[in-house]
């Protein structure tokens, strides 16, 4: 994804972030803009734009510098991945040694919890930057493959951009819907990055997923684009989009915060000048 600032002066120090370079995984798309310091040029230097990843051998070749910086807009992402961790945790849970034979949650009861921890995300309208949801559903489902990344970003990055916004589109989507497997996610969100990359993808009807996996596709055309919002389906005739209403439905009215701001990449507070 574009940010602004490619170069950073030496007095930006105090709005960066501090991460160790042996901390950060390989495959892991970045939550915003990485920075080295170069100490003759004195100046951070940006190597690694949001979304992007580092490989094994990059992680490698950027080790002599110890840390990497980044904007303190990423503390922006921090809503979404806290509520992936919490998804996480409650499509993981098994009863601990003290609590044998007590009965996992009902379906509905998974259901309705993870949809009050996914509801409040939405920003006023209802709408959402689909960067976040990309962020958010790295946090709920781990890095994908690495062949799969790889080629994809081999072929452009476009290419791998847009079908990481699009996979990432389709898992959120899926959870508002009640699908609370956490294997099932993350052969969804495989499913519908290697349809985006080969773009081979049916648009005929067909089961729900099917019909969930085309519309991700089709929502977001580029990597440029900027805002989700949930009434993009309202005239949609599909089973999917019938259910997505309903839902959408109950986190406008319970579920969102309508005097909070939308978090947003974009503007002062992003990494993109608008």
């Amino acid at each position: 994804m574009e940010f602004s600032k490619k170069k950073l002066p030496t007095e930006a120090s105090n709005d960066l972030r501090v991460c160790p370079i042996d901390t950060v995984r390989p495959l892991i798309p970045m939550v915003a803009p990485v920075y080295v310091y170069l100490r003759r040029n004195a100046k951070f230097v940006g190597v690694k734009a949001p979304l992007d990843f580092f490989s094994a051998q990059e992680l490698a070749k950027f080790r002599p510098y110890e840390m990497f910086y980044l904007p303190k807009c990423m503390d922006s992402c921090a809503p979404f991945t806290k509520a992936a961790r919490s998804i996480r945790a409650l499509l993981n849970w098994k009863p601990s040694d003290a609590q044998l034979g007590a009965l996992p949650p009902a379906p509905f009861e998974l259901s309705d919890a993870v949809l009050r921890l996914v509801g409040p995300l939405w920003g006023s309208g209802p709408a959402i930057e689909p960067f976040f949801t990309a962020i958010f559903a790295t946090e709920l489902c781990g890095p994908m493959s690495t062949d799969s990344v790889m080629n994809a970003r081999d072929q452009s990055f476009d290419v791998y951009e847009r079908a990481l916004l699009r996979s990432s589109w389709a898992v959120f989507l899926a959870l508002h819907l009640g699908y609370c497997d956490l294997s099932f996610l993350c052969d969804l969100r495989a499913k519908v990055f290697d349809s985006s990359v080969s773009g081979k993808y049916s648009q005929q009807p067909g089961s729900e997923m099917d019909e969930l996996a085309t519309h991700a596709i089709l929502a977001i055309p580029s990597g440029k684009t900027r805002v989700m919002k949930g009434e993009s389906w309202s005239s949609g005739s599909e089973r999917v989009f019938e259910k997505l209403r309903a839902r959408m439905d109950r986190v406008q009215s319970e579920l969102i915060d309508r005097n909070a701001p939308m978090a947003s990449v974009f503007g002062p507070g992003g990494f993109v000048d608008v």
